[in-house]
This record gives structure tokens, C-alpha cells and sequence, in this order.
């Protein structure tokens, strides 16, 4: 049996200004929202979690820096000349399924090799990106997986995204695809 889950890969740069110091004064914080969640799966299931984010940057205004999200652990290597924007936190991709315990799971992913301006992909803005999943893929591409003694499985997807000086500001994103077929 089949299952496909599409997610997106996103890259977020901006030119952006540092606020000043903030004035004397109170200060009330805006109320924030939040929702819950609960993920119920059926046997045979697969389902996207989380997306793959790379976070957001302030574009450099020289060189290039780059962003690593490794898939099998999800630490995030920084390197050269980039600044983070702490409002955006990286973090791996993840998607789950479910099935009988010890049962083993061929999982095929669609990886693309660039972010496009906006999402939109037959802009000619892009940067390249190179994304990978947690497992190391055989000869014909595939990934192997096992369902758990808790019924489930995990599929992580990570990857590298430089960010140069002179780019255009924006959300630079693509969709992956990633099919689990239960043995």
C-alpha cells in the first residue's frame, strides 16, 4: 500500500533594519493565540508532521553564509556571514506513519534542488538547496524503514541552503515529496 505526504521547504532571507532602543515606559504584550493538537493514525498511515524550515536571515551584505539542518539529529550548523533572525527557528522536517510492529517500509522521496522566490516555481529567482532524509538511500534511491514496537515510524528531512549578498529579499520555497510503500 501507497501513502504520499508533499511538504515544503522553506528558506526565508529579508533586508531588514534593527529596531532602536525600545522607549521608557509600560509595555503590555499583545495577546497571543495558540492551538492544540492530536495526531491519531490509522494502521497503514503516513502523515506530514512538521515542514523543513531553514528559518530566516538577514541577507549579507558581502559573501555568503550557510544553513545546515541535519536530518538524523535536526542540530542547525550556521556558517560565514549570515545573520538569524531569532523570530525563525530552523528546523527538520518530519513525517510519520503507522503499521504492524517490525514491519518494513520502502519510502521514496522527490527532492528538489532549488527554493524559488515566493514559492513560485517558474520564477527566475532562486537559490539552490540540497535536502536529505534521515536514512542513506540504496542503489535504486530508496530509503528503508521499520515500523516500531509502538507501531510507528519516522522519516526526517534536512538539508543545506546558502544565502548570498545581493540575492532578492523574500520566502523562497519548493515542495518535496516523500512515499512510504509498506512491504
Amino acid at each position: 500500500m501507497k501513502h504520499v505526504c508533499t511538504s515544503l521547504a522553506v528558506a526565508a532571507a529579508a533586508a531588514l533594519s534593527m529596531p532602536g532602543a525600545a522607549s521608557a515606559g509600560n509595555y503590555v504584550a499583545p495577546n497571543k493565540g495558540s492551538t492544540g493538537k492530536v495526531i491519531i493514525l490509522d494502521p497503514l498511515s503516513f502523515i506530514k508532521i512538521d515542514d523543513l524550515s531553514f528559518g530566516g536571515y538577514v541577507i549579507p551584505a558581502s559573501g555568503s553564509g550557510t544553513v545546515t539542518v541535519d536530518a538524523t539529529t535536526g542540530t542547525v550548523a550556521l556558517g560565514g556571514t549570515i545573520t538569524q533572525m531569532p523570530q525563525f527557528t530552523p528546523s527538520r522536517g518530519r513525517m510519520i506513519g503507522a503499521g504492524t510492529a517490525a514491519q518494513a517500509v520502502s519510502v521514496e522521496a522527490v527532492l528538489p534542488d532549488k527554493l524559488y522566490l515566493n514559492g513560485n516555481l517558474s520564477s527566475t529567482t532562486w537559490i539552490n538547496v540540497a535536502l536529505d532524509l534521515d536514512q542513506v538511500a540504496d542503489v535504486n534511491g530508496l530509503y528503508s524503514y521499520t515500523v516500531g514496537a509502538d507501531k510507528v515510524f519516522d522519516v526526517f528531512i534536512g538539508g543545506d541552503v546558502t544565502i548570498s549578498s545581493g540575492m532578492s529579499p523574500g520566502l523562497y520555497a519548493n515542495d518535496y515529496t516523500i512515499t512510504a510503500t509498506y512491504q
